[in-house]
């Protein structure tokens, strides 16, 4: 799926789910922030919302409305997300040492961990971050260059004191989330999946199911 679609079908469905959407992000974000009244509040929170919000997303993305307790989903896995969110940023920083190119490289290829524990919550920490440097093989100039398309509209949040991330934080979450769906392996053998299917504006070439760890 090329940028316009992905961002096309993540922006319609923000659209249609905008008021849970925004709701659920405002929630996460003010979890978040009354965590800093302490140094270590952001650390551990940071990541369980972050995971949090991939289930809200995916749920968008599936055509579901999310239940405000999927905001406190990423609970369930709070350690392992920790984990990886640590091992994310010192694998990334010891690459950055070398040079920064290396540095956004190696950012790029775990960019997708935290996605597939959502879906995976069996999986540990560094299987995830193992899993998304496989998966992001010669995807990773796509997900640097989606990343850079939203330099404009970060720049709107700036010099609108931060009023237009009331669209754009829904936007870019679920563009992101859209992404991942996007080069997720098919399900589908080659033999069942149509030689000439093309995917639609309307919605991305292949699903995926995220749940709950029960543990």
């Amino acid at each position: 799926m090329d940028f316009y679609r992905i961002k096309n079908f993540a922006k319609t469905k923000v659209k249609e789910n905008f008021g849970s959407a925004l709701l659920l992000t405002i929630i996460a974000g003010i979890c978040t922030a009354v965590s800093s009244a302490t140094y270590i509040g952001p650390i551990l929170l940071t990541p369980i919302f972050t995971l949090s919000l991939i289930h809200v997303y995916i749920a968008i993305l599936a055509g579901r409305k999310p239940e405000i307790k999927e905001v406190f989903s990423g609970f369930s896995d709070w350690w392992c997300a920790f984990k990886i969110t640590f091992f994310q940023g010192l694998f990334t920083g010891l690459w950055s040492i070398l040079f920064v190119i290396p540095g956004i490289i190696k950012a790029c290829a775990y960019s997708q961990a935290m996605y597939i524990l959502a879906g995976n919550p069996e999986k540990g920490a560094l299987q995830c971050l193992r899993e998304s440097e496989q998966l992001m093989k010669g995807q990773k100039m796509r997900y640097f260059f989606l990343q850079l398309s939203f330099i404009g509209w970060w720049f709107l949040v700036g010099i609108t004191f931060g009023i237009a991330a009331i669209w754009v934080i829904p936007y870019y979450k679920a563009t992101m989330a859209t992404f991942y769906i996007d080069i997720m392996p098919s399900t589908e053998s080659e033999e069942d999946a149509p030689a000439s299917s093309q995917p639609s504006s309307s919605q991305p070439h292949r699903t995926v199911t995220f749940g709950n760890k029960n543990r």
